[in-house]
């Protein structure tokens, strides 16, 4: 390499990505490789992996998920049924659904806003199933309220286990073993969704139904919500 060409390429070293001027000088000398093809002045702009992109929801009403407790139900009240658990997380809900309803008939939720979540059905102490992303909207759960004695989802929601039976008490996970209450007992939690005067006690009510859960058989303890949004 003869001087000039040295005192090139000495100056392209610290410009290499913006200089045309560097183009075709001999940088094998100060162990730099030349340029890769496809590559621009020996850099490489391949994209990188592209995110991965969102699970599509899928609908809570028609899965597997539908009737499960119906068609497992309490048949001896003095040594209730174990099996099913099922362990309820709403992962997120739409801004309307935590709106008051309306004493005027106007709709204060649309009937295509929805909330999703994470259902964990326990078949025995150690065989689980996830169900992630189900979908469940106004508009789907409107129809089904008419089924459900609506009086009494508060009362669900506010009732422990019964006293003695194996819990986690206060910490809340997806099971197999239930916590001590049925719904976050925080009582600002519980204002929000087991209000009867706001829409999210819909969304509550509406999954429950689902299952085929039984309102009028208080032994059914079988169900829990894990956690719900605040907003």
């Amino acid at each position: 390499m003869n001087l000039i060409t040295q005192a090139r390429s000495a100056a392209c070293l610290g410009v290499l990505a913006a200089l045309s001027g560097c183009a075709g000088v001999d940088m094998s000398g100060f162990g730099i490789k030349p340029a890769e093809p496809g590559t621009q002045n020996g850099f490489s702009f391949k994209p990188g992996p592209a995110p991965a992109a969102a699970a599509p929801a899928k609908a809570f009403i028609g899965s597997e998920l539908e009737g499960l407790l119906a068609k497992q139900p309490i048949t001896d009240s003095n040594r209730p049924q174990t099996w099913p658990r099922v362990a309820i997380t709403v992962v997120t809900a739409a801004p309307s659904i935590f709106k008051t309803t309306s004493v005027s008939a106007n709709a204060t939720v649309g009937a295509q806003d929805c909330a999703t979540y994470n259902v964990k059905v326990w078949t025995s102490a150690s065989q689980s199933k996830a169900y992630d992303g189900l979908r469940l909207c106004y508009g789907e759960v409107y129809q089904r309220m008419q089924r459900v004695p609506m009086f009494q989802v508060p009362t669900w929601g506010r009732r422990s286990f019964w006293a003695g039976e194996r819990n986690t008490g206060s910490v809340r996970n997806d099971g197999p073993v239930p916590p001590a209450d049925h719904f976050p007992n925080d009582p600002a939690v519980q204002d929000l969704w087991l209000d009867a005067y706001k829409n999210t006690i819909a969304f509550v009510a509406g999954p429950l139904h689902v299952l085929g859960y039984n309102w009028n058989d208080i032994n059914d303890k079988r169900v829990w919500f894990v956690s719900v949004p605040v907003r």
